[in-house]
C-alpha cells in the first residue's frame, strides 16, 4: 500500500521552499491549472509515501491544533542536530509540544501555515552480513546512530588505500572521501535510505579552513577550489570527516555538486577535480600553472592532516 497526505494550502511557493529547503524533502512532481487547481508532490524518490499540497482560487477552510502532527522520523542524532543547526540558522522558532509524550523525543516546529511538525529519532539496526558491516560489529558499533557518531569522532587522515574502506575502522582514520564512501556502503548493505553520497567543489579558504590560511598566502589565492565529499541523509546534509565539521560552513561557497557512489572516490573524483581546476585555470586568467595551483592544494591537505 502507498500513502499520500494531501492539503490544501494558502501559498504554494512559500510551502515548497519550507518542506524542501528547511525539512530536506525533495520535490517528485507537479501540475498547474487542473481544474484550477495548482500542486506539488513532496517527499524522496523510491518511498512509498509523499504529501501533496494543492492551491486554488478558494481558500483553504480548515484549521489545524497543537495535537495535529506532522512526526518525521531520522536514523540518528547527528541528523536531527544538523537539522536544529539548520533551523537556528533560519530563525525559527521551536515549540513545545502539547502532548506530554513528544516533551524529551524530539524538536517541533511549525510550517508557514501554523500547522506542528515533529522531528524525532527512530533507531536504525545494521543487519547485514557484508564484510563491512561485520567489522563494524567487532568495534561495537550495531546502530545507524553509532556508526554516524563513530566515523565522525576519527581523525582525519589518508588512508594507506584510498580504495579499500574497510581501512578507515582498522587505521582509525580516513579523509572525506572515504569516511563517506564507508558510511554509504553500509548505506546500500543495510537498506538504509535516502542516503546521498555527494561530491562538491568549493571555495577552501581563510574563512571556512582557517588552517589553509598561510598556504593561500603563500600563493596569493583568495580561495582554492577543493574537492570534498559529504551525506545527504533524509534531506540534511551531514559532514564527517571531523568531529567540528560543520556543512552550513561551506555551503555559500560550493561551485558544483554531483550524487556519487562509493567507488567513484577514487580515480572519479580526482579526475573530476583536475577537469575542474583547469577549467577554473582557464577562466580565471589566473598567473599559476595547473601543477603550481596543485601543489598549493596538496600543502592545504598536509596542514589539515596535522
Amino acid at each position: 500500500m502507498q500513502f499520500r497526505a494531501a492539503r490544501h494550502c494558502n501559498n504554494l511557493h512559500e510551502i515548497e521552499h519550507f518542506y524542501t529547503h528547511i525539512v530536506g524533502l525533495s520535490k517528485l512532481g507537479e501540475f498547474h491549472d487542473h481544474d484550477k487547481y495548482n500542486g506539488i508532490f513532496l517527499g524522496f524518490e523510491n518511498h512509498d509515501w509523499h504529501l501533496e499540497f494543492t492551491e486554488s482560487p478558494d481558500s483553504p477552510n480548515h484549521n489545524c491544533d497543537e495535537d495535529d502532527l506532522l512526526v518525521f522520523y531520522y536514523q540518528s542524532k547527528m541528523e536531527l542536530n544538523s537539522l536544529c543547526n539548520k533551523l537556528k540558522r533560519e530563525n525559527i522558532a521551536f515549540q513545545s509540544p502539547k502532548n506530554p509524550y513528544w516533551k524529551n523525543k524530539g524538536v517541533q516546529i511549525n510550517d508557514p501555515e501554523g500547522y506542528p511538525i515533529m522531528f524525532t529519532i527512530k533507531e536504525q539496526t545494521l543487519f547485514s552480513q557484508e564484510l563491512l558491516s561485520k567489522n563494524l560489529i567487532q568495534h561495537g558499533i550495531s546502530t545507524w546512530d553509532q556508526l554516524l557518531h563513530y566515523i565522525s569522532s576519527l581523525p582525519y587522515g589518508r588512508n594507506s588505500n584510498r580504495a579499500d574502506l574497510s581501512l578507515v575502522l582498522s587505521e582509525s582514520k580516513g579523509s572525506c572521501s572515504s569516511k563517506h564512501a564507508l558510511v554509504k556502503q553500509i548505506a546500500l548493505d543495510n537498506n538504509i535510505k535516502p542516503v546521498e553520497l555527494t561530491l562538491c567543489i568549493y571555495k577552501m579558504n581563510r574563512r571556512n579552513t582557517p588552517a589553509a590560511a598561510p598556504i593561500l598566502n603563500q600563493f596569493s589565492l583568495d580561495y582554492i577550489p577543493e574537492a570534498h565529499c559529504y551525506l545527504k541523509v533524509n534531506g540534511i546534509e551531514c559532514d564527517l570527516t571531523a568531529p567540528d565539521s560543520d556543512f552550513l560552513s561551506y555551503t555559500n561557497d560550493i561551485l558544483y555538486k554531483e550524487i556519487i557512489n562509493p567507488s567513484q572516490v577514487v580515480d572519479y573524483k580526482i579526475n573530476r577535480h583536475k577537469e575542474f581546476i583547469q577549467d577554473w585555470l582557464n577562466q580565471s586568467k589566473s598567473n599559476l600553472s595547473f601543477d603550481e595551483l596543485w601543489r598549493a592544494r596538496e600543502l592545504c591537505i598536509q596542514q589539515l592532516s596535522n
